[in-house]
């Protein structure tokens, strides 16, 4: 009786470790998906540096051509709409040939995308389907580009669709109330910038008269430094790197404030 179990809890183990997903992480760009069931990674035929992992799934009959799935670096900004022709094309640089495209549409971290769906015959007669689907990442993305067999196309698409909903990773896209919460800050930072410049002009006029009671100045100071504080962390959290001349600027004003608060304090103290 030892014998049988131990080949049953074998054969258990084996099924358990095979029903495992396999999940694919990189750093730079960094994302992670989970494997589609029966996929295996393979090393790419060439050399391309935009080429981050290939993976094959063998067909189901003994003559069916398999499904690969690659995985490429677009090593560029995402934008957030619908695409351009020229920007589309990008969908076709792993192209081995041509194939008659049209638009179909996914979603991917929560945003809809678009998926680039071809067909094309090849000289043998066999007809190959290939979607492709840009993910937008942190200030770059990734193509998935997925091919198989016509027969396969409706197969193929679910395990694209499965692929895309198991990806995670960082992105700049923003979701409608983060855009909200965004416009409003900016509008938030020009009327801080105006206040700004007309704290400034009135005060500029009104010396020349007679200077501005203490209280006045610190009730004034006083909003515009908690208003740059304001801006200045929306700016630094978290940090924005292509905005860090108006990040410098933001703190900049508000420590200036601040100082002038302080001052206006102490004179009316006195």
């Amino acid at each position: 009786m030892r014998l049988p179990a131990l080949t049953l809890a074998a054969l258990l183990a084996a099924v358990s470790a095979s029903a495992d997903p396999v999940v694919v992480r990189h750093e730079r760009p960094r994302f992670t998906f989970t494997l589609p069931d029966r996929f295996e990674r393979v090393e790419p035929d060439g050399v391309r540096g935009d080429l981050l992992d290939v993976f094959r799934r063998a067909g189901d009959l003994p003559d069916e051509p398999p499904m690969v799935l690659q995985v490429l670096h677009l090593d560029a900004v995402l934008p957030q709409r619908s695409l351009l022709p020229g920007e589309r094309a990008e969908f076709r640089r792993a192209d081995a040939f041509r194939f008659t495209d049209h638009v179909e549409h996914d979603r991917v971290l929560g945003f809809p995308v678009e998926t680039l769906v071809g067909v094309a015959t090849l000289p043998g007669g066999v007809n190959v389907t290939r979607f492709a689907t840009a993910i937008p990442l942190e200030d770059d993305a990734v193509l998935l580009v997925l091919l198989a067999p016509g027969h396969r196309a409706r197969d193929a698409r679910a395990l694209l669709r499965a692929t895309l909903a198991s990806t995670s990773a960082p992105t700049t896209w923003e979701t409608p109330a983060r855009r909200a919460f965004n416009q409003g800050m900016r509008g938030a930072l020009l009327l801080t910038l105006l206040s700004s410049l007309g704290y400034g002009l009135a005060a500029a006029i009104r010396a020349r008269r007679a200077p501005l009671r203490p209280r006045t100045r610190l009730r004034a100071a006083t909003l515009l430094a908690a208003l740059w504080w304001a801006v200045s962390l929306w700016l630094c959290v978290p940090w924005r790197e292509e905005e860090w001349l108006f990040a410098l600027l933001a703190v900049s004003l508000a420590a200036t404030f601040s100082a002038a608060a302080v001052r206006a304090q102490r004179s009316q103290a006195a």
